[in-house]
């Protein structure tokens, strides 16, 4: 039997696999161009829904609403806040950051100051995220985008 002299050291499934690695790169290439800054792909597909920006509605029942407090989740804890007035959080070496403007001190400042400090139990409901600590409940909605 006389057998076709090949032109090359083709493989059919090396070829398949390596198609399909340089589609997933091109896909994330791509894909890191609108993903938001500090992001990463497993985040976006693996991440919690209760991850994102928050506003307080109430805490223990008091309307919170005028004081604008707000939190940032990440990987479902408390990675930011806004306190009405300044914007804090905490590095990845765990050292918190916060802006120093002045600020008039809001009525319940005490009760949303707890939040930060705290491993709260989260949990969503629907549209509704509650942070829950010993003796203390805070009902909050996502925070809208402007």
């Amino acid at each position: 039997m006389i057998r076709k002299p090949t032109r090359g050291q083709h493989h059919k499934g090396l070829a398949r696999v390596t198609l399909a690695g340089l589609a997933v790169a091109l896909v994330l290439a791509v894909g890191g161009m609108f993903i938001p800054h500090g992001e990463t792909v497993w985040h976006l597909i693996a991440a919690p829904e209760k991850d994102g920006s928050w506003h307080f509605v109430s805490i223990d029942g008091i309307d919170v609403r005028e004081a604008n407090y707000a939190v940032s989740l990440r990987w479902g804890r408390i990675r930011g806040w806004n306190d009405g007035c300044n914007a804090c959080g905490w590095s990845d070496e765990g050292q918190r950051i916060c802006t120093l403007a002045l600020c008039i001190k809001q009525p319940n400042e005490r009760l949303f100051r707890l939040w930060p400090q705290s491993t709260p139990t989260i949990q969503v409901k629907g549209d509704r995220l509650f942070l829950t600590i010993p003796g203390h409940t805070a009902e909050l909605v996502r925070k809208p985008i402007h």
